[in-house]
């Protein structure tokens, strides 16, 4: 959904704080985190269901011309089963080889209201939202803009 309201007020709700952060300016460098991508996206995840391996890509925001450098995931519940987001060391480059086993470098475990956010485009390391066995997994996913 394009939501320019909603995704201003996420940003001003203390993500900008977040983004303030120079941990998060210097690997953006020389740009800065300057806004909330307006196209906010829900996505429910059933039993059974996962997000294989993936990178996410770097996209221009049409509404502002910025580009996106960051996935913001908001996780809406923690009551399921499964559905952790795990991360793997890359060594592989960017095409995944299903003969060669991934090592799981964090997994996080989705709670309501809590936020991920991590580097997408050339910078995003292989994820994947593991199967949900029980429940559903609800998550609101925008990205953070770079000017």
């Amino acid at each position: 959904m394009h939501n320019p309201a909603l995704a201003e007020t996420i940003w001003r709700l203390g993500l900008d704080q977040v983004c303030a952060h120079d941990g998060i300016h210097s690997v953006s460098s020389p740009r800065r985190p300057c806004g909330l991508n307006s196209n906010l996206r829900i996505y429910r995840y059933k039993p059974g269901q996962r997000f294989e391996a993936h990178y996410d890509d770097s996209v221009k925001d049409t509404t502002t011309g910025h580009w996106t450098d960051w996935t913001l995931l908001i996780y809406l519940n923690g009551d399921m089963k499964g559905g952790e987001t795990v991360f793997y060391k890359d060594d592989l480059g960017k095409k995944k080889k299903k003969d060669k086993a991934l090592e799981i470098v964090a997994e996080v475990r989705p709670e309501a209201g809590m936020a991920l956010l991590h580097r997408h485009g050339q910078h995003c390391l292989l994820h994947e939202a593991l199967e949900v066995t029980h429940g559903a997994k609800w998550v609101l996913r925008s990205d953070v803009l770079i000017g």
